[in-house]
């Protein structure tokens, strides 16, 4: 699921839109998230229509950057256990099997 992390090495923190704007009062907006491209449904939209929580909603746009748990873990302050229980769970809730899989799915939205 993408490169290790180095022990020790910092990761830059998710690009989000100008002061932290939100979707709705609890989804940032992630720039480059292809599910916000434009004629395309919302990060917030999915959410809902698939009754992912506002953490898995952020750990879904993050994967749709292609991100990785590790990357995840750090830029949300979770431990990767936990990363991988929200990945887990969006996989289910979005019937997908696969980062890829994932990833086409939202440029399908």
């Amino acid at each position: 699921m993408g490169a290790p992390v180095p022990s020790g090495a910092s990761l830059p923190p998710p690009a989000f839109s100008p002061a932290g704007a939100l979707v709705s009062p609890s989804v940032p907006v992630l720039a480059g998230t292809p599910s916000l491209a434009a004629g395309r449904r919302s990060l917030d939209e999915v959410r809902a229509e698939y009754g992912l929580t506002n953490r898995e909603a952020e750990v879904l746009g993050l994967l749709a950057e292609g991100r990785s748990s590790p990357y995840i873990a750090e830029a949300l302050v979770l431990s990767e256990n936990t990363v991988r229980s929200y990945v887990k769970n969006v996989y289910q809730k979005l019937d997908v099997h696969s980062k890829q899989d994932l990833i086409d799915f939202m440029k399908d939205c």
